[in-house]
């Protein structure tokens, strides 16, 4: 019987999780979620429990965690929500309410009501790893209260919390998890995992608030030549979003609607709308001037790297200021990267299992 393995990726920007053998492209909401990691406070949970009576129920769970109720889902909040940028992160009520309502979707998805999974597979940014692994595991291991979807309540018997346990838990560097899933399948010309032994590859993790980089021999991490620093995506949207307050007079803009707007190239502001290409050039010069912090603090004279592997959710923002700074190296990035770390961990979990049942 297979094993039952969930891999987590609980960053500041979104959470992703994957419980069956991951693709290469897209999402397939069969295996894999992503959801913001915006979580609004509940302050009617009753209510919300019953659908509010009225209309379809948005996509989103309410998960209670230390007496506290939160939104968690892809439609945690239809306002402007705010992030938790806290170096403390995984020790807040929030990050155990993203895992809670992440273990509800993988029970909607599969239909599976269960009070355990054989493995849960965490990620931390490269420079917290060894101070805070103890510390995530602990998290990761404990009883988590997770909503059961409302269609699979009677098969819980009427039950609408269950108490969900990981019998292992596993916590990795985020950007680890990417390479992995770069190397699965050999689609890479022939650069499998078992091909890339010699090779020394450069991951790098651009976060929504950590800018990370791991360097590898094959699947053989240097830890010590690795890191991170306070980057990645919130670097370019806090940028932006005081450049463009600036600009219409309003003061600096809230950071999900600072992201929206960049996503879609408009602005909607009091009832306006406006072009939000101008500032465009705003992100690639934050963008550039993060890659420039990263290379005075990682010097790739000497190291002999053979690829750079762009992963994570702000690798499409940072792919140009990359290739501009790094002229002389191939950078590959993978569709839908912002999954690659969560997809990897899936299937370094699947490594572990597959050693232990062979041993």
């Amino acid at each position: 019987m297979s094993k039952s393995i969930l891999a987590i990726d609980v960053g500041f920007g979104n959470t992703k999780t994957v419980w069956a053998s991951p693709g290469r492209t897209g999402y397939d909401p069969d295996k894999e979620i992503c959801f913001s990691s915006v979580t609004p406070a509940c302050h009617l949970p009753h209510l919300e429990k019953a659908g509010g009576g009225v209309g379809g129920a948005l996509d989103r769970v309410v998960v209670e965690v230390d007496g506290r109720h939160y939104f968690v889902g892809p439609e945690s909040s239809l306002t402007d929500g705010v992030r938790v940028l806290d170096p403390n992160f995984i020790e807040r009520p929030e990050y155990r309410a993203l895992l809670a309502g992440a273990l509800h979707y993988y029970m909607k998805a599969t239909g599976n009501i269960t009070q355990s999974i054989d493995m849960m597979v965490l990620g931390l940014p490269v420079s917290g790893y060894f101070s805070r692994r103890a510390a995530l595991k602990t998290v990761g291991s404990r009883v988590h209260h997770v909503p059961v979807p409302a269609h699979l309540r009677q098969s819980a018997g009427g039950r609408d919390v269950i108490d969900m346990v990981a019998k292992k838990t596993i916590v990795l560097p985020q950007p680890f998890g990417g390479l992995r899933c770069a190397l699965g399948d050999g689609a890479d010309a022939g650069h499998d995992l078992f091909d890339a032994n010699d090779d020394v590859f450069l991951v790098i993790d651009p976060g929504f608030n950590t800018f990370d980089w791991l360097l590898t021999r094959g699947m053989d991490p240097d830890l010590e030549s690795s890191g991170s620093f306070a980057g990645g995506v919130s670097q370019i949207v806090r940028a932006v979003a005081h450049a463009a307050g600036m600009a219409l007079g309003v003061g600096d803009l809230n950071f999900v609607t600072t992201e929206r707007a960049m996503k879609t190239g408009v602005l909607m502001h009091e009832g306006r709308r406006y072009d939000f290409a101008p500032f465009r050039s705003v992100g690639l010069a934050a963008a550039q001037k993060v890659v420039d912090e990263f290379l005075l603090a990682f010097n790739l004279q000497g190291t002999g790297v053979r690829k750079i592997i762009l992963t994570g959710g702000g690798a499409i923002s940072y792919l140009e200021a990359l290739r501009d700074r790094l002229p002389g190296f191939d950078i590959k990035v993978d569709a839908a990267s912002v999954m690659g770390n969560a997809r990897g961990f899936w299937l370094l979990g699947q490594d572990a299992t597959s050693e232990v049942a062979t041993t």
